[in-house]
């Protein structure tokens, strides 16, 4: 599963994995804190994603499991992946391909870009003008795509929304690891893979 063990995370981010098995199911079951968060399609290989967004969850530890019924009823289950959520902050999403796609031709790498805010009262001008201030320094003033595991990056177009072309046709044959990083007028960063 991934988000990493121990991530910290903010705004809307994707759940994503693969169920291993001989035969596969077509779905599984994602929990949450053992209760029934979700269920997800799996794609030919295994792989799944679930976008998880601003107000499903709760601020703080939140602890996600996978359980999926194998061939003869053999009961599959991740291990137990704890992130650490906080809905106010930077977040980064891809919406064009979920993990394990395969990816041919040249397809565009699309997706959104934010900070979760709490919105002032318009009514107190010093908060307002406090918030309108936050808003600036929290805007995504670039994102980056690494197709090598973070070894190097290039420049996408956009920043609250980006795309970015991927040349299929220059990639090896196998897995792709994409991450995509995106900077904040303030400097800090947030990183999706």
């Amino acid at each position: 599963i991934f988000p990493a063990h121990g991530e910290r995370l903010s705004g809307r981010f994707t759940l994503d994995g693969r169920v291993v098995a001989e035969t596969l199911p077509d779905s599984a079951e994602v929990f949450l804190s053992g209760a029934s968060f979700g269920t997800v399609e799996l794609n030919d290989e295994g792989y799944f994603s679930l976008r998880v967004e601003p107000g499903q969850v709760t601020d703080g530890e939140l602890v996600f499991t996978v359980r999926a019924t194998g061939s003869g009823g053999a009961a599959l289950a991740s291990e137990p992946r704890t992130v650490i959520y906080q809905r106010e902050g930077p977040w980064a999403d891809i919406d064009s391909l979920d993990t394990g796609d395969f990816v041919t031709g040249r397809p565009f790498l699309t997706g959104a870009a934010g900070w979760d805010t709490a919105p002032a009262d318009k009514e107190d001008k010093e908060a307002w003008a406090a918030y309108q201030k936050l808003l600036k320094e929290r805007k995504p003033v670039k994102v980056e795509i690494s197709r090598d595991n973070g070894r190097s990056f290039q420049e996408a177009k956009g920043s609250d929304e980006f795309r970015y072309r991927l040349e299929t046709q220059e990639y090896p044959n196998g897995e792709l690891r994409l991450i995509v990083r995106v900077t904040y007028a303030n400097g800090q960063t947030a990183v999706r893979k």
